[in-house]
């Protein structure tokens, strides 16, 4: 049963286009703190710089490379061994050792 949602930092908000506009920039700390509170926000390590240089070198040794964001996103979720959600699944399949998960369209 899935009953929590973990953004790492590196994460593109689903709702980016909503964030770009005027109305919803972030002009202060307290705004962008409020907005973030419902998530727990996984912190950058030395474990996460580890795993994206692993699955770098794979992934560029084998012509499978995916973008930098993407990347630091699956090392995120290799690092604390926690399963990545993504519509994207093709794409971070690539990644040895990451669990990806799919949802549902509604």
């Amino acid at each position: 049963m899935f009953i929590g949602f973990t953004v790492p930092v590196f994460s593109k908000s689903p709702r980016r286009h909503l964030l770009s506009t005027p109305r919803f920039l972030f002009a202060d700390r307290a705004r962008w703190e409020e907005f973030i509170a419902p998530f727990h926000i996984l912190a950058s390590s030395a474990d996460v710089t580890w795993e994206y240089g692993r699955a770098y070198r794979y992934l560029q040794g084998n012509r499978l490379l995916i973008g930098a964001n993407d990347l630091w996103i699956a090392a995120t979720g290799a690092a604390y061994r926690m399963p990545i959600v993504t519509r994207n699944v093709e794409h971070y399949r690539r990644v040895p050792d990451l669990q990806v998960a799919t949802y549902p369209l509604e």
